[in-house]
C-alpha cells in the first residue's frame, strides 16, 4: 500500500511493449517480429490515456495511493458518476493494454498466425497466455479502484463496523465472511465479463483505425476529461 500505488502498476503496464518487442524479434520471424511491433503500439498509444485518467482519479481523490482513492469515493460518490467520460475512456484503454478483442492486432491469426507468440510452445506458450489474462484481470482491478469503489459498497463501507463479537444475524454473517475481498472479485468479475462480451459483439479493428482511436480519439476525451475534474475541483463540487 504505497503512496504512488497505481503510479507503480502502471510503470509494470510500461515495461510490457519492450519485452514483447524484444521477444518478437529475438524469435527470427516476419509474423512474430510484425506482432511484437503491432503490440508496442498499441500499449504505447493507449498508455497515454490510461495515465491522464490515473492523474485525473488522483486529483479527485488526492492521492495516488490505492487505499486513499477507495475511501474517498466511500465518502462522496463512486468516481464513475463524475467521470462517466473517463470511465468509458480507461475501460476501453485497459481492454486494449490486455490486447482483447477488437484490440488483438498483435496476434491477429488471419494475418500474423499467433503474432509475436508465434514461435513459442509447451508451457512458455502457456505462461504467455496466463499472463495475458492476469493483464485483464489486473485491468479489471483497476477499474473497480478507480471508479467502482474498490472493496466499499454504499452504505456498508468497508465492513469494518461488523465484528464477530458484537453482530448477530446478518452482521454476524458479514463480519464472518472476507466481505471486502468478496466485492473486490465480484466488481472485477463484473468489468472482466463486458470485457468479454465486447469480445463476442465486435470484430477486429484494423491497425490504422485502432492507433487513430487512441490518439484522435480517447486521447482528446481523456484531456476533456481533465478539464471537467479541474473545474468541478476548482468550483467546489468535488
Amino acid at each position: 500500500d504505497y503512496d504512488s500505488g497505481l503510479l507503480i502498476i502502471m510503470a509494470f503496464f510500461a515495461l510490457a511493449p519492450f519485452f514483447i518487442l524484444v521477444s518478437g524479434w529475438s524469435q527470427n520471424n516476419k509474423y512474430s517480429l510484425i506482432g511484437g511491433m503491432r503490440a508496442a503500439e498499441l500499449m504505447i498509444s493507449y498508455e497515454v490515456p490510461m495515465l491522464i485518467m490515473i492523474a485525473t482519479t488522483a486529483l479527485l481523490a488526492g492521492s495516488f495511493n490505492i487505499g486513499d482513492i477507495v475511501y474517498a469515493q466511500n465518502d462522496s460518490l463512486w468516481y464513475f458518476i463524475p467521470q462517466a467520460l473517463g470511465f468509458v475512456v480507461f475501460f476501453f484503454c485497459a481492454t486494449a493494454e490486455a490486447e482483447r478483442v477488437p484490440f488483438d492486432i498483435a496476434e491477429a491469426e488471419a494475418e500474423l498466425v499467433e503474432g509475436w507468440q508465434t514461435e513459442y510452445a509447451g508451457m512458455k506458450w502457456g505462461l504467455i497466455m496466463l499472463g495475458d489474462y492476469l493483464r485483464g484481470t489486473v485491468s479489471c482491478g483497476m477499474v473497480v479502484i478507480m471508479y467502482l469503489g474498490g472493496w466499499t459498497l454504499p452504505f456498508l463501507g468497508d465492513f469494518s463496523q461488523f465484528t464477530i463479537e458484537n453482530s448477530t444475524g446478518i452482521g454476524y454473517l458479514l463480519a464472518w465472511l472476507p466481505m471486502p475481498e468478496l466485492v473486490f472479485l465480484l466488481k472485477a468479475y463484473v468489468v472482466f465479463f463486458f470485457m468479454i462480451l465486447i469480445r463476442c459483439a465486435l470484430a477486429r479493428v484494423r491497425t490504422d483505425q485502432i492507433l487513430n482511436i487512441g490518439w484522435k480519439v480517447f486521447m482528446p476525451l481523456a484531456v476533456i476529461n481533465l478539464a471537467i475534474v479541474v473545474a468541478l475541483k476548482l468550483g467546489g463540487v468535488m
